[in-house]
């Protein structure tokens, strides 16, 4: 769903296939008791089914328009999902999983190589992405050594044994040990803890120890220790917002694919240029602002202004690196795409989904620059919160026009008109839009106002 460079995207077809054929047994009807998604029903074996209190008004079949993409101007509102999707959506918020909260349900596990001193960057920065993001359920964040043994992350195998990652894995049951974690590494990647897909869920950042991660040899002799470092951070903060983003989500389908090969209805959950470039801007925005504080700044005896003044190696991180001027040249020099643009809607869907959706691949955008402008002509609580808020209620398209007073293909336009605009004769003179705002994320974005799905009256 949320790619990064180390998610498997094998997991990503066989989530896609269980999704579908979820939605085909949704189509042939749905049972609307007053029995809980997920509770123990009267059939005498305890077996658990999936009817639901909230299913009362849904209907068993799909209205939406089956023409390609027909959605894309005014989007598909929540109370048209199939039932179980609205059930799912139903118990979810009920239950607070889209509220952030002061003192989420995280699972931090750590094998015995992480260092007290590495422990305690780790919690701070979870702070950090709290008072900034929000904190919201079922986080589990596991950090060991693949080279040490089981006893010796013992932390980890016995939490997400707890959990029920190896009883409900990708690969089915089998023994809890560290081997079966790494088989699996991935951040983002999920899990179940049950056997409804659509509720049992837990985003988990599966990661071996950063720093002896035999993959990641190539990331730290070519950024070196300084960047590597706060690279790190940046990571995690990345994550950490996809999981932000599909606590508001409620489980909708549409986010495994937004074409109409996905799993019906066709509207996701939102654009792969907005998933993973709104992610990308926050953390460099967030480590600005909370950089003198950090543990590790302090350890280093590093501060943002020496970063900035001496032109250190973390700086990149941060100013301009989500626009800069090479991905602009990058952007000019592209040949336009089959429909005569150099973005369009194939920037919807991740760059595995584009053949089969359009029969033709085009480059990823310049995402970064894509998420920058929108704020810069909305702003950032627009960008972050509004949108996102009422994307389950109205639909993606549907909220990004109320919000934005645009339709996708507009803002496309509008967005290639401004990049091919710019002149970077002069480097250092790039339009204002594509750095970050001076003032603090926090303030500019407050997630903690939020309110979100079923319950919510856009």
């Amino acid at each position: 769903m949320f790619f990064s460079n180390s998610h498997e995207p094998r997991k990503f077809f066989v989530r896609a296939f269980l999704l579908m054929l979820s939605a085909a047994l949704v189509l042939t009807g749905c049972t609307t008791s007053s029995v809980p998604i997920g509770s123990d029903s009267g059939n005498g074996n305890g077996d658990k089914t999936e009817t639901s209190e909230f299913g009362s008004s849904c209907t068993s079949e799909n209205d939406v328009a089956s023409e390609a993409f027909a959605y894309r101007d005014g989007g598909i509102r929540g109370d048209q999902h199939p039932c179980e999707l609205q059930d799912a959506a139903m118990h979810l918020s009920s239950l607070g999983a889209n509220v952030p909260k002061l003192d989420p349900e995280f699972h931090l596990l750590y094998g015995d190589a992480v260092t007290e001193e590495m422990r305690a960057d780790y919690l701070q920065w979870m702070d950090i992405l709290i008072e900034t993001l929000g904190g919201y359920d079922r986080w589990v964040h596991a950090i060991y050594d693949v080279d040490s043994s089981s006893a010796e992350n013992s932390e980890v195998v016995r939490g997400l044994e707890q959990l029920g990652f190896f009883e409900f894995g990708w690969d089915g049951p089998q023994e809890p040990s560290i081997d079966a974690v790494w088989k699996l590494k991935g951040c983002l990647s999920d899990f179940f803890s049950g056997p409804n897909f659509l509720i049992d869920s837990y985003n988990f950042c599966n990661q071996p120890e950063h720093w002896s991660d035999p993959d990641r040899q190539f990331d730290r002799e070519m950024m070196g220790d300084l960047y590597f470092s706060y690279e790190i951070l940046h990571e995690f903060a990345h994550e950490y917002h996809h999981h932000v983003q599909r606590a508001h989500e409620l489980s909708k389908e549409g986010s495994f694919g937004n074409g109409p090969g996905a799993p019906l209805p066709p509207d996701g959950f939102a654009p792969t240029w907005y998933i993973e470039g709104s992610a990308g801007v926050s953390p460099g925005w967030i480590l600005r602002d909370y950089f003198d504080e950090l543990y590790l700044s302090q350890r280093l005896g590093l501060t943002y202004e020496k970063v900035r003044t001496e032109d250190l190696a973390p700086q990149s991180l941060i100013d301009n690196y989500l626009c800069p001027s090479w991905s602009i040249n990058d952007f000019q020099e592209r040949s336009p795409g089959p429909g005569g643009f150099r973005v369009s809607k194939a920037q919807e869907v991740y760059s595995v989904q584009q053949m089969d959706v359009f029969g033709y691949e085009e480059p990823d955008g310049p995402w970064g620059c894509m998420n920058l402008y929108l704020m810069h002509l909305t702003s950032p609580r627009t960008l972050f919160v509004s949108i996102l808020q009422d994307q389950w209620t109205l639909g993606w398209h549907g909220s990004f026009k109320k919000h934005t007073g645009l339709t996708m293909d507009e803002f496309y336009a509008e967005f290639e008109q401004e990049m091919m605009s710019i002149d970077l004769s002069n480097e250092e003179d790039l339009p204002s839009w594509t750095y970050l705002p001076e003032e603090k994320f926090v303030d500019a974005v407050d997630y903690w106002s939020i309110e979100s799905g079923p319950s919510v009256s856009p």
